[in-house]
């Protein structure tokens, strides 16, 4: 009994534990300041250089793999973005180059990562290879709110799937989703292209939720985009529509044409192909600002 009651009250131990035969009533829970904090998640190794030569022929995309990511021709803004979940328009004090420079970022870890790592592990990235730092504020401001309309039912371009992201396989209740079953993209890619000489931008959302689908939509809409439709679990999105920023990546002696040719605006094909649209709101939004950031030394 008298060992016990050392145990119970030396003063070296991290918690205290009370011990119903002899420490009732005696004891208190206490934390070691002293303990240290894992080490933050890292890709083992990174590549990231500018994309030159491959702009007009390379509409920017966006995938994950069980040991890594690649990110072709993508702005850093939209880098920034996706590690820590903000919209684009909620970027503030970015350098000018930030919003123009295309870089190619390719990771890789040394074990499969989760989904849940993936921000984590590119917010590490961003701060070490771009020496990124940044902080938060909220403020009031004029948003859209994304909806179903009225009386509608999900539109053709919206799939919904109930998806293991972890595994990346469909369930058995599951519809079909859009993507093959042998040669479906990870939860959260989104697979952008461009049709034909229209210059129509064709957005392909693998497993995502529509809070995050609205959140893709800010900087289309040039406003913060927020979730409003009720919708839970995951969908496959498919969206064409006519966009100015797409015409970079047609060839210049087609420009002319593509911008004439028909398409459809965004806002008329959330609600023709998925049964959605924007109405304006105001609400307070969290903005995520930039400390200091600089261009990475190519490798």
């Amino acid at each position: 009994m008298l060992e016990r009651w050392r145990f119970c009250v030396s003063w070296r131990q991290i918690v205290w534990v009370v011990m119903v035969a002899g420490c009732v009533n005696t004891l208190v829970l206490v934390a070691n300041e002293q303990t240290q904090q894992p080490a933050p998640v890292q890709f083992d190794v990174v590549s990231v250089r500018p994309n030159v030569g491959t702009l007009k022929e390379s509409p920017p995309s966006f995938v994950v793999h069980p040991n890594g990511l690649t990110a072709i021709n993508w702005r850093l803004q939209m880098l920034i973005a996706r590690a820590h979940g903000v919209q684009i328009g909620r970027i503030e004090k970015l350098p000018s180059w930030g919003r123009t420079a295309r870089f190619d970022v390719r990771a890789k870890t040394a074990a499969p990562f989760s989904g849940t790592d993936e921000r984590a592990m590119l917010r590490a990235l961003l701060a070490d290879r771009f020496t990124l730092k940044t902080h938060r504020e909220s403020r009031m401001m004029d948003v859209y709110l994304l909806t179903r309309l009225s009386g509608a039912k999900m539109g053709q371009g919206l799939h919904q799937i109930a998806i293991d992201c972890a595994t990346n396989r469909l369930s058995e209740s599951s519809g079909p989703g859009m993507f093959p079953t042998d040669a479906r993209p990870q939860c959260g890619d989104v697979l952008l292209g461009v049709r034909g000489k229209q210059g129509l931008l064709q957005a392909r959302h693998a497993g995502v939720t529509l809070s995050s689908f609205a959140e893709s939509l800010a900087g289309v809409l040039e406003k913060p985009v927020i979730d409003a439709t009720n919708l839970d679990g995951r969908f496959d999105i498919e969206i064409t529509y006519k966009d100015r920023s797409t015409l970079e990546y047609v060839s210049p002696s087609a420009r002319a044409a593509a911008e004439e040719a028909p398409g459809q605006t965004i806002r008329d094909a959330l609600k023709d192909q998925l049964g959605l649209t924007v109405t304006s709101s105001r609400q307070p939004i969290e903005f995520l600002v930039i400390d200091s950031v600089e261009r990475p030394t190519p490798d």
